[in-house]
């Protein structure tokens, strides 16, 4: 209905897609639709014809050459009514664009044809369609105005399962999950898909089982689908054995991760027509460098047992108008085709950043922020966002109810900071290591996290507590070299003392700016003053 409305309206339509025979389809549809309604739309495949940057003039049904026409000379003759080709109704173009919008003379002859259209001297069912993998914001601007888009929506579950139901199923699914569940994970997993996509995984999948849907089908599927991810320049698959027990600190956003939890792992259920809770959006976590953030992003992976796809901002940014926005909104579409899955954007003031320390180039920087914004808010498949930052947002990318909440992480408290080093150590702690932590008392644990204590804005990070442990370990692995008899290395509370003392002065709570220069932790600092976000830590030393 959308591509029949589109050519009854306007001169030219365009397709943002690759699935060429998808189009092939939908109007042959068309053509047998509008023969046996009255639609305001009669054609036949006589009305139709096809052009090919390779092969020219083609026939839309049989697929067979016709003349070997060029670009210019194939627009020049369908704007004269005197030939042949100037009497079809619909001029389908594949992939042409790029060449088309490189000629001058192509574009002046696209316009002309649309306002010939504007102006009644055409008929109304005249039209230019273009299929093609470019963004509309490639157009020239004299176009814009004349062309609709049209896009190709997802499949939904009834037609994936049509897809579905005719491929035999092995007896193995009958035995253990039943024919019904089994078909209900498998379409839930090709949710999100384009239907050439899911045709591709299909033929991948059946070849290797030999022709049968089974279990087996369904990890391959999942597998295909990850790999679509890997074909992407902007999103990567990160693999992560990081759970919320290694976490040192944190309490408060630790039990909102468990509450969530529960949500993810019985969405069907929680999406149902009989519960029809909200999907989730996600959480950004505002804090100090070195805190923990990225650790997080990767437990939550683990905890809601999905794939956790990060987002790389810097590759966001392209050289001409519209292409940022544009890998921005194709990162989010192989986002949705793999959902459910975790979409983590690390740094994401690099692509949202504040005024503080934007480039200048507010407005990509405002587009880009619009468009991921627009996404959240419309989006409907299980996608939970998780945005880290380590500098100060925009207030309107910060506001209630942008994300489900907004958590501040400061510098570890001194109890913190005891967690974080138990941790930390427990690696090297184990019955064959060669270090022997028995000297240790509760008491010189807190020693050691009161001496990282003391900053100009707090203690030591994690990663610089992370660094401490790393420095000490390796000099008593230098001392056990030197030793006579291979006997355990002891740690002393004096080892950590020294290097704390050696690294105080540069950690980054005493980073301050000079000459009326604010570094990020002090306009963190300032931020949360301001905005009050939910402290994801509970301890108050």
């Amino acid at each position: 209905m959308e591509i029949t409305t589109a050519i009854l309206s306007v001169p030219i339509v365009f397709v943002p897609h690759y699935h060429y025979s998808y189009l092939d389809n939908a109007l042959v549809q068309l053509i047998s639709t509008s023969q046996k309604t009255h639609c305001g739309l009669n054609i036949s495949y006589d009305d139709l014809v096809e052009f090919d940057i390779a092969r020219g003039s083609i026939d839309f049904n049989t697929k067979k050459k016709d003349e070997c026409y060029k670009l210019p000379s194939f627009l020049t003759d369908l704007l004269d009514n005197e030939n042949g080709l100037g009497n079809k109704k619909i001029y389908l173009f594949k992939g042409a664009l790029k060449s088309l919008f490189s000629d001058e003379e192509c574009i002046l002859q696209l316009l002309q044809f649309a306002t010939l259209y504007e102006k009644g001297v055409l008929e109304r069912t005249k039209t230019l369609i273009f299929i093609d993998d470019i963004p509309i914001s490639s157009f020239p601007s004299v176009l814009i105005p004349h062309t609709q888009v049209v896009n190709i929506l997802l499949p939904s579950a009834e037609i994936i399962e049509e897809l579905l139901l005719p491929i035999p199923l092995s007896k193995s699914i009958f035995l253990t999950d039943g024919r019904e569940a089994y078909l209900t994970s498998l379409i839930r997993t090709f949710q999100g898909l384009h239907q050439l996509q899911i045709i591709n995984i299909l033929r991948s999948v059946l070849v290797r089982t030999g022709g049968y849907l089974s279990k087996v089908a369904l990890n391959m599927a999942e597998t295909e689908k990850k790999n679509l991810v890997k074909k992407t320049d902007t999103l990567e698959i990160i693999e992560t054995d990081i759970t919320l027990k290694q976490i040192g600190g944190l309490e408060v956003l630790q039990k909102d991760i468990l509450q969530k939890a529960k949500f993810f792992k019985n969405l069907s259920l929680a999406t149902s027509h009989s519960v029809k809770l909200q999907m989730p959006k996600g959480i950004l976590i505002l804090g100090m460098p070195g805190c923990g953030k990225s650790m997080i992003a990767k437990a939550i992976a683990d905890e809601f047992a999905m794939p956790l796809l990060r987002l790389d901002v810097n590759k966001l940014m392209g050289k001409y108008v519209g292409e940022s926005e544009e890998n921005l909104r194709k990162a989010l579409q192989t986002a949705e085709s793999t959902h459910p899955c975790i979409l983590w954007i690390d740094e994401v003031e690099k692509a949202f950043a504040g005024t503080q320390n934007s480039s200048g180039n507010d407005s990509l920087i405002i587009r880009l922020m619009g468009c991921f914004l627009t996404w959240m808010q419309e989006r409907k498949t299980p996608i939970y966002v998780v945005a880290t930052a380590n500098d100060t947002m925009r207030p309107e990318f910060m506001r209630k109810g942008r994300f489900d909440e907004v958590y501040f992480v400061n510098f570890p408290t001194e109890s913190e900071c005891v967690d974080i080093l138990l941790k930390k150590l427990s690696r090297y702690n184990s019955p064959d290591s060669i270090f022997d932590f028995q000297t240790l008392t509760k008491g010189e644990y807190q020693k050691i996290a009161l001496a990282m204590q003391g900053g100009v804005y707090g203690g030591f990070a994690g990663s610089e507590i992370e660094a401490v442990v790393s420095m000490v370990m390796e000099n008593a692995f230098i001392k056990y070299l030197g030793m006579s008899s291979q006997h355990r290395v002891p740690i002393k509370v004096d080892d950590f003392l020294s290097v704390i003392a050696s690294m105080k002065d540069a950690v980054m709570a005493n980073q301050k700016g000079k000459l009326g220069q604010k570094t990020n932790v002090e306009r963190i600092l300032e931020i949360q003053e301001c905005y009050h976000f939910k402290s994801a830590s509970n301890k108050k030393d």
